[in-house]
């Protein structure tokens, strides 16, 4: 039987590993392999055109508007067909902007994206424009 003396430090040493361990493992969270293939798009239109659930403006979105200042302030995102969005980490937006570069497409901006999801924002290794 442990005395009333000797329960203190029981007790705070298993609150203090409980918290050390707490701490550990949500460092330690599994990354998350993403690929997928939808429509580039920027955050600032992805603001104002997603507000009906789907990603149908996607196939319509135009060179001027990704080619805009505001556009290249706001950063860019996948759009998916069911109108999920992930937004770009800057080397994501480095991509992207080659690759509109590389083109002389006017809308219709499919792109194929591998990358790691943290946090709600892609972290891109790869941004392929589709034909």
């Amino acid at each position: 039987m442990i005395n009333k003396q000797g329960l203190i430090p029981v007790v705070i040493t298993t609150v203090v590993v409980s918290i050390l361990s707490l701490s550990i493992t949500g460092q330690n969270k599994p990354e998350t392999t993403f690929h997928a293939k939808g429509y580039l798009v920027d955050i600032e239109c992805a603001v104002i055109h997603d507000t009906q659930g789907n990603g149908n403006w996607g196939v319509t979105h135009n060179r001027r508007c990704l080619e805009s200042e505001a556009s290249k302030k706001s950063g860019f995102a996948l759009l998916l067909p069911n109108g999920e969005i992930y937004r770009f980490d800057p080397e994501g937006n480095a991509l992207a902007l080659k690759a509109i570069a590389s083109t002389k497409k006017d809308n219709d901006f499919r792109i194929e994206v591998t990358g790691v999801l943290d946090n709600n924002v892609l972290r891109v290794t790869s941004l392929l424009l589709l034909k």
